[in-house]
């Protein structure tokens, strides 16, 4: 079976890729999240997400055996210009050992096999980025008759428009000359509007990874579906999506409380840091009306703690706390475990092998082992299909993170951490529940035990 390696900056629309491997039903899409420093539709930024060492760190996480690899950032592709593209997948080439391409060369493909010369296009980005996508086509000979550019500053917001937005959103781009309507944002969730994207627009619509999927597998893109696409001929095979929800758009508030809530996990706000408005309107970029719904949101969660005539402050946590975080962490990860093992344990396994692939990878770097290690546990629950359980355990991995985050002194070795979470996948691999169960409970005790050592005063233990 041929597996294209994706490689996806941050967390947007990666969602859509596993629901994309169902669709296509032959290739597999191991997908690495690359390093995104800074997350800004900006042409510095975004020379930054797509440089050299950035997709080299990311193929050394993907597995071994790849057949292709795929840059799935158009954007932090075509920034670079059209020789500086094609530099950029000779060095991912040459990095990973395989054929390698990107989303921005996918739509030139997708286009060339069409016969299309004249496109609209339907860009999220400021206008600036989006006039570069448009000298990028130039160079391949494809004239750009409309250019429609929402001024979305980030793909963390682009990831959080509506279906109706996408929908609406392809139909105004269009032009009545053009033979096609690209849509180049890998950030857009668009899997799930296979039937609907083509006809929303009179011209044929072409979204980015679909044309990816096509060029990693060598297969002309139209034939073959993948995130961020659009169903483009009628004698595809229905896919029924009746079952996926659609995405909810985000309030400026929501945004804004899920930066803080990074920021806590990360450490970049320890427990006990006092959050001044002033300061964080002022770097979010966002005014206080917003700031405030967003901190109240995470007092409600229990992440910051008010204070009367002093402010808000980033909680502490107790024993108690972490006792009880862990607790319920089991509890939501032994109902994920199970419904992995009465499901598709192998697609679930490989998944996870992705992830563990990823431990290893930066076994060397305590910050990004601490962060591959929240991702392995992200993909166990979320492998399980139960999005209830998916945003439970979202909410505790914070909580955790903010445990080790004031504790990082209680890691165990890599090699002993991997080890436990390699346990993990070969338990759901052998569909074993009572080794899948033992080995959960042991890994959890374990962090628990070794968070409470460094509590001088911590009360007696409780059963997890």
């Amino acid at each position: 079976m041929t597996t294209i390696g994706i490689l996806y900056p941050g967390y947007s629309a990666e969602d859509d890729y596993p629901r994309a491997e169902a669709i296509l039903a032959g290739p597999r899409l191991p997908l690495v999240h690359t390093e995104m420093r800074e997350d800004a539709h900006r042409v510095d930024a975004l020379l930054d997400i797509g440089g050299d060492d950035v997709l080299a760190a990311g193929v050394r996480a993907l597995p071994d055996r790849l057949d292709a690899v795929v840059w799935a950032c158009t954007s932090g592709s075509f920034v670079f210009g059209w020789d500086g593209a094609n530099a950029q997948v000779e060095a991912l080439s040459t990095t990973a050992g395989v054929p390698a391409s990107s989303t921005s060369f996918a739509f030139v493909d997708a286009c060339r096999h069409l016969g299309v010369t004249r496109v609209a296009v339907g860009a999220t980005y400021p206008d600036d980025v989006a006039e570069r996508f448009v000298a990028f086509l130039g160079a391949a000979g494809i004239e750009v008759l409309a250019l429609s550019a929402k001024g979305i500053v980030t793909a963390a917001e682009v990831g959080t428009l509506a279906p109706a937005d996408v929908l609406g959103f392809a139909a105004a781009a269009d032009h009545p000359d053009a033979q096609a309507v690209l849509l180049p944002d890998t950030a857009l969730h668009t899997i799930g509007l296979l039937d609907d994207l083509a006809p929303a627009s009179a011209s044929r619509c072409s979204p980015p990874t679909r044309s990816a999927c096509g060029r990693g597998c060598g297969s002309p893109a139209p034939t073959v579906h993948g995130p961020g696409s659009a169903r483009c001929s009628p004698e595809e095979t229905p896919v029924d999506l009746s079952e996926l929800e659609p995405v909810e758009r985000q309030s400026t508030a929501a945004i804004v409380a899920d930066r803080i809530r990074t920021a806590i996990m990360r450490g970049t706000f320890p427990p006990g840091t006092q959050l001044g408005e002033v300061e964080l309107a002022a770097r979010l970029g966002v005014s206080r009306g917003p700031l405030r719904e967003a901190m109240q949101r995470l007092v409600a969660e229990g992440l910051l703690r008010s204070e009367r005539h002093r402010g808000l402050f980033v909680r502490d946590l107790d024993a108690a706390d972490v006792r009880d975080v862990y607790i319920a962490r089991t509890a939501v990860e032994r109902a994920a475990g199970l419904l992995l093992l009465a499901g598709d344990r192998a697609a679930a396994a490989e998944r996870l092998g992705v992830a563990l692939a990823e431990m290893e990878a930066a076994a060397d770097d305590p910050v990004a082992l601490a962060d591959a290690d929240h991702h392995f546990h992200h993909e166990f629950v979320a492998a399980s299909g139960s999005r209830r359980l998916r945003r439970m355990a979202d909410a505790l991995l914070v909580e955790t993170r903010m445990c080790l985050a004031a504790l990082q002194e209680t890691l165990p070795p890599a090699a002993d951490l991997i080890a436990e979470h390699r346990e993990l996948r070969d338990a759901v691999l052998a569909g074993d529940a009572v080794r899948l169960t033992t080995a959960l409970e042991a890994h959890m005790a374990d962090a628990v035990a070794r968070i409470l050592a460094q509590h001088p005063k911590a009360p007696p233990s409780v059963p997890a």
